[in-house]
């Protein structure tokens, strides 16, 4: 248990009439009152939480960085999201601060917390520390500012410009100086605007594709710009592991939570790409191999590599989540995952992300919100905690310190000393267990220029200390000569296979200035074709000069990889460097894997356009694409012949997402599957007449028939399908039909048939013939009362038993709280039907649809959601609006007035509202301004039960994003 301490100067905070007035609002505006600041985390055994700072001293903290000195530098946001008007005091009070912390970690003993750069209108969400100047990005802007004794920051300049300036806060996000020494930058999609288009210091401009986000590189001076990857929806934290690889978030509710291990120059789909949710998540067959990571959104992943903490933690990944949206998140906490690494065949290595038994840190508090995590230079771990009820701005914030409780700090030498030391003793340093001092080493040896050349090759040589090895890389990437480069030339000998393939990178990387082409394919191709590691074959594939060079090391590659990563990367580079020969020769293997890779190779080639796209453009990739239900389809409407009983499955999976249509071959297509002895296909074939509601008085007979054979084997499950189905259908069942099944002796029959009911108006006659049975069903199922009451609402009114149970109120919580504890007792199987009826014509949960919806997707909402968030979206649908899908007024020059969610293609805005879209020129926009009120209209869940309520949020949390 952690108990925080907060400050004396709070009582002044509590203190005066406009401040509870304040206090007062904030109740109003979260819905939740501030926490205690006694808050208890569980920690994992072995840790501790200190306390570094607390409000008043941090507000909302959003990013953090540390100098050589030891110091925090961290920003405060008052504005994220909701701007100066959900500003805590109404102004845009977003700084940046310098913390000094105490030696034993407790706020009281912080030397100072000063504010060193203010006057920011957006939240700064990235800073980073290098050489004495601070990085920094702000919206649509990364730039740069020194760092003066005293610790101010002063001659902002302006390094990266984005032409967009974006919905705060989907703009620029983090800032680092990567290994290599370059400035990287992640930037979230714009899904509301023109595409992501940078400017650099001299002028080159990028593009990302479509409406998606990435991550850049550049030089120090902003010069340089390179797109590294994109198709990300909000890659909001990146991270480098020793040997270059570039692990990211892309986080988001809605869309998949992923970290991902990148393949270079990919376009991992989001807002870019014609794919589905189930390829973003990499569940189909063609999709990038990602790591899905469930409930929440990752704000924070970073490799430990240093020394405070046990062996244990050397080599794993740690990782900050924020949680779900809305009151009592779930899932906020500090993670801990392995990558395991399984022998399979020679030398390769299939690598998968294990979590540990336990995390590292939970909390029972709702408003405990982690928005950062970086390692202390002692190997501990800062934590930032934007502690408030979800991301609006309050008076709150914290910065914690993990620490282990019995190990102490492996200390490097002071930075007194490190400054003194010439390459050889800083070359020692390179295997340090510290990561502070390795980077201090390596920075130093880069400041020595070719004087720590000597020093850097005797570490290659001696083909010990991997760690070091790289260390000793990055080092000459830095110097950046001719010689360093034929230095570097060394690291391919190294036994361990990450060094020779990050070293073969990195040379390939510096060939435009030190080596010629052909001193670069001297080195690669023998290493192309036979060396061991298929991970050092792609890289120095990749650096032997002709495309068919290139095809043939990836090729070689190939016949020894196992990861599907490298397998996955393999293909993305023949499809953007082989011969259409080399594509066929795979598509026509026996082997289904040697398929894939060309089909990969096909869709890569497809997605950028190149001089293979055309030759691909008839391939018929359905053997293993997401879209084979459509296929299926296709063969049904034409005829082609019957289809088995998975071939069935997979058709009707693809149909109740699309519209049935009235062609008399797909009505009798679903006749059939009614009558198929699986029951899952009957199943299937009653959800495609249920989502689409086709008007066949025969498919009405059809379904009629399989409601009273289900009956006749006491099969209450499907029978109860079938007779939700029969409510679309005006004139097939007769009074004497729902009279029996109301008067059933299954609940789930009886339910069945009241909400089967309710989908059209009925006779007045019909209705008054079945009340007497409706009656007696509410009394001997007490359950059932409220879907009696809603059913028959003029008969219920004037039964005293009954007439209250259809007025449910008006308080929401307390309706929301009936939700909630009716949730033991819902159904997911009739939460569906819910979903039908209120839901699906704005949402889609199939992991494979495509189609452009005016909400959200939920193919994954239960993974990424709690119940209470759930039910506060369905009862109060504008209290957290989803990024993404808000509504905008456009003004335009000719006085016309157009409201709709705003996208961009092709330079011009396209307004979508209820399934009409408007295209307009640029240009033609007066104004535009975002409404904070959701495209959901509130009142939906009026016409729906408790019951039905419940069910409806069952079968949201049901939903994983699996099939």
């Amino acid at each position: 248990m952690v108990k925080l301490r907060s400050k004396s100067g709070i009582l002044f905070w509590l203190t005066g009439l406009g401040l509870l007035a304040l206090a007062g609002w904030l109740w109003i505006k979260q819905g939740t009152p501030q926490s205690s600041p006694e808050t208890e985390f569980s920690l994992r055994n072995g840790l501790r939480l200190e306390v570094i700072a607390t409000e008043p001293d941090v507000i909302n903290p959003m990013t953090m960085c540390v100098d050589e000195e030891g110091n925090i530098y961290v920003t405060e946001s008052a504005t994220y999201r909701y701007g100066v008007e959900g500003s805590p005091s109404g102004k845009a009070d977003n700084t940046i601060k310098r913390i000094k912390p105490g030696t034993q970690g407790r706020p009281e003993e912080v030397e100072e917390v000063k504010v060193v750069a203010s006057g920011f209108e957006n939240p700064v969400m990235g800073v980073y520390i290098y050489e004495n100047k601070l990085y920094a990005t702000c919206l649509n802007e990364l730039f740069v500012m020194d760092i003066t004794p005293t610790g101010d920051l002063v001659n902002r300049r302006l390094l990266v410009k984005d032409a967009a300036e974006p919905w705060n806060p989907f703009g620029m996000y983090r800032v680092a100086v990567g290994p290599d020494g370059r400035l990287w930058l992640a930037i979230a999609d714009h899904p509301g605007t023109i595409p992501v288009t940078l400017t650099g210091s001299d002028g080159k401009t990028v593009q990302l594709s479509g409406q998606s986000g990435g991550i850049v590189s550049c030089n120090l001076d902003g010069s340089g710009l390179e797109m590294m990857v994109e198709g990300f929806r909000a890659p909001f934290a990146f991270d480098f592991d020793p040997w270059g690889n570039l692990w990211a978030v892309s986080n988001g509710e809605g869309s998949p939570n992923l970290y991902v291990k990148v393949i270079p120059g990919m376009d991992y789909g989001y807002q870019s790409r014609d794919v589905s949710y189930a390829w973003l998540a990499g569940k189909t067959s063609l999709a990038p191999p990602v790591y899905e990571m469930g409930a929440g959104a990752n704000t924070a992943a970073l490799h430990y590599y240093s020394s405070l903490f046990g062996d244990s933690f050397r080599g794993s990944i740690l990782m900050a989540n924020w949680g779900s949206h809305g009151a009592n998140p779930g899932n906020r906490s500090i993670k801990q995952f392995f990558l395991d690494k399984d022998r399979t065949s020679g030398e390769e290595q299939l690598e998968t992300l294990r979590e540990a038994e336990q995390p590292l840190i939970t909390s029972a508090d709702t408003m405990f919100r982690p928005t950062c995590l970086i390692p202390a230079p002692d190997g501990g771990l800062y934590l930032a905690d934007w502690h408030g009820v979800d991301d609006e701005s309050n008076q709150t914030g914290r910065i914690y310190k993990i620490v282990p409780e019995n190990n102490r700090p492996e200390p490097g030498p002071a930075m007194e000393e490190i400054r003194k030391m010439d390459p050889e003793s800083l070359s020692g340093l390179l295997s340090h267990r510290n990561h502070f001092t390795r980077e201090q080493a390596i920075q130093r040896l880069a400041r020595s220029g070719e004087a720590a050349l000597p020093a850097l090759g005797k570490v290659l040589d001696s083909r010990e200390d991997p760690l070091a090895a790289a260390g000793a890389i990055w080092a000459l990437v830095r110097i950046n000569t001719n010689s360093a480069a034929q230095k570097l030339k060394q690291a391919l000998q190294h036994p361990d296979t990450r060094i020779r393939s990050l070293a073969m990178r990195q040379l390939r990387d510096m060939k435009a200035l030190f080596l010629t082409k052909n001193e670069l394919e001297l080195l690669a191709r023998p290493l192309a074709q036979s060396d061991p590691s298929a991970e050092v074959r792609v890289e120095a594939a990749l650096s032997s000069g002709s495309p068919e060079a290139i095809s043939k090391g990836l090729l070689s590659a190939l016949e020894i990889a196992a990861d599907r990563r490298l397998r996955y990367r393999i293909g993305f580079e023949l499809g953007r460097n082989a011969k259409i020969e080399v594509l066929e020769k795979l598509a026509g293997s026996t082997d289904p894997e040697m398929q894939k890779i060309a089909f990969i190779a096909a869709e890569t080639a497809q997605n950028e356009g190149n001089a293979l796209a055309q030759a691909v453009a008839g391939w018929d990739m359905g053997v293993v694409d997401q879209n084979a239900g459509e296929t299926l389809v296709r063969r049904v409407l034409s005829g082609s012949g019957p289809l088995s009983t998975s071939e069935r499955l997979t058709a009707l999976k693809w149909l109740a997402t699309q519209p049935a249509g009235p062609e008399e071959k797909l009505i009798a297509f679903l006749a059939a599957c009614l009558e198929d002895p699986d029951y899952p296909v009957q199943m299937a074939a009653l959800e495609v007449i249920r989502n689409s509601k086709p008007a066949s008085p025969d498919l009405g007979q059809a379904v009629l028939h399989a409601a009273h054979e289900a009956g006749s084997k006491n099969l209450a499950f499907l029978q109860a399908e079938a007779i939700y189905a029969l409510g679309s259908f005006k004139k097939t069942a007769e009074s004497h039909h729902w009279y029996s099944w109301i008067s059933n002796a299954s609940a789930d029959v009886v339910t069945a048939s009241l909400r089967a009911l309710r989908q059209g108006i009925r006779p007045p006659a019909l209705m008054d013939t079945l009340w007497p049975a409706a009656a007696e069903a509410a009394r001997t199922h007490p359950s059932l009362a409220g879907d009696v009451a809603f059913t028959f609402r003029r008969q219920a009114a004037a039964d005293e038993a009954l007439k209250n149970l259809a007025n449910r109120g008006e308080d929401k919580q307390q309706l929301a709280r009936d939700i909630l504890s009716s949730l033991k007792e819902a159904s997911v199987q009739r939460g569906k039907w819910a979903f039908a009826s209120a839901c699906i014509a704005c949402h889609t949960t199939d992991t494979r649809s495509d189609a452009e919806k005016l909400g959200p997707g939920l193919a994954s909402i239960g993974a990424s959601a709690r119940a209470e968030y759930i039910v506060e979206s369905i009862l109060e649908p504008s209290k957290i609006l989803k990024t993404g899908f808000q509504l905008e007024t456009l003004e335009m020059q000719d006085g016309r007035t157009l409201s709709g969610q705003v996208s961009m293609k092709d330079k011009k805005a396209v307004i979508s509202n209820l399934g009409a879209e408007q295209i307009v020129d640029l240009d033609d926009i007066k104004t535009r301004s975002t409404s904070h009120l959701s495209p959901m209209p509130s009142g939906l869940d009026n016409g729906m039960t408790v019951a039905e309520l419940a069910d409806l949020t069952a079968y949201l949390l049901s939903l994983n994003g699996t099939e």
